[in-house]
């Protein structure tokens, strides 16, 4: 856990526009580890480090060149979460929609509830079949 806060200061402002691949490695894995606050500029180093890799922008529709599979192949080798692990393909991509968006924190913000809402609808349902199956009616 990082404790010097000018460090966690230098780390939620926005990446500088030189850094390298190195430099961004390091401080995405300390932003890995920092939680809530930090999870925009985690994104946006993220974006960066997209860029720098594969020499454009995220987005949806992009080509199937295989050059998107490299910055898959150095996340994997290089980022991991704060307990350890390799995040997982669908985990990179939404961090980096969140990255390349124009307002991140109220893209991070809305999938953030929208998961919530869909936890919240599963234990609900959940529930229900629990109850239906303890009791005699269908």
């Amino acid at each position: 856990m990082i404790t010097n806060m000018t460090r966690i200061e230098q780390l939620l402002t926005d990446p500088a526009s030189d850094i390298s691949l190195d430099e961004l490695k390091a401080e995405i894995n300390e932003l890995a580890k920092l939680r809530d606050k930090s999870r925009v500029a985690f994104c946006k180093r993220l974006a960066l480090a997209y860029m720098i890799i594969v020499g454009r922008p995220f987005g949806k529709n992009e080509p199937r060149d295989g050059e998107g599979k490299k910055f898959t192949l150095w996340c994997a080798k290089n980022i991991r979460t704060a307990n350890g692990k390799i995040y997982s393909t669908g985990t990179l991509r939404t961090y980096l929609s969140v990255g390349f968006s124009s307002n991140p924190g109220a893209f991070l913000k809305a999938i953030r509830e929208q998961s919530n809402h869909r936890s919240e609808t599963m234990r609900k349902l959940g529930s229900k079949l629990d109850e239906a199956v303890k009791t005699a009616t269908p």
